[in-house]
């Protein structure tokens, strides 16, 4: 029978998340604080941990570099009460397994801890974490909690620290400058100047030049290179 291990120090979200996660047949040990969670990761070798992202003391984060560093591939689910999407999505990064938010649905809760069960049967690598808020720094807000922006948001997550081009597409008013955005602050070049330019407002000419530079004297107007 599979182990789940809930760190959380809410009794009552320990209690619950127990109840139902036996209920489907899965053994579980509960933990109030990192210290005493990180010990049963070594000592009971969990094959789900369901991590609570703020716990006295310490933040989920640092502990998931801690259990990560005993396990790589042990399955971690955060709980948490935050939207802020910083966290999720460096959490996301970390290599958290997912997600999910409070208060719990218990059935789809259910359905995440057996996959990730299985997941953790089969040795796969685990997945990304979700979150359901972007705030950039021009003070827009990228909101949304239906699974199709959960997973534009895992997306992120994945692909934000990789050095390759990424393809945005979508109709217009649809967010992908934020998710550009996005992106960007959660990659290595979130320390060089972002650049938006609306390619529909530019003759080809002229997109050819804003994109890939032009030659002095190349056309009226081009006095430097």
């Amino acid at each position: 029978m599979a182990l789940v291990l809930v760190v959380d120090d809410d009794r009552s979200v320990c209690h619950m998340v127990s109840r139902s996660l036996e209920g489907i047949n899965l053994r579980v040990e509960t933990a109030a604080t990192a210290e005493d969670g990180l010990a049963l990761v070594s000592t009971s070798s969990p094959d789900v941990v369901l991590l609570d992202i703020m716990l006295p003391g310490r933040s989920g984060l640092d502990v998931l570099r801690d259990i990560q560093a005993v396990d790589r591939r042990l399955p971690v689910i955060f709980i948490t009460a935050d939207s802020g999407s910083g966290t999720a999505i460096e959490a996301m990064q970390l290599g958290a397994y997912d997600y999910v938010s409070k208060p719990l649905d218990l059935p789809q809760l259910n359905r995440l801890v057996q996959a990730a069960v299985d997941s953790r049967r089969l040795m796969s690598v685990p997945v990304a974490l979700a979150a359901d808020q972007i705030t950039e720094q021009s003070g827009r807000v990228f909101i949304g909690r239906s699974p199709a922006m959960l997973e534009v948001f895992k997306a992120i997550g994945r692909v934000a620290a990789q050095d390759v081009p990424i393809l945005i597409r979508g109709e217009s008013g649809t967010g992908k400058e934020l998710v550009a955005q996005a992106l960007y602050q959660h990659s290595h070049r979130r320390e060089q100047p972002f650049m938006a330019i609306n390619c529909a407002a530019l003759p080809d000419t002229l997109l050819e030049s804003e994109l890939f530079g032009h030659e002095k004297g190349s056309f009226t107007g081009a006095d430097r290179r």
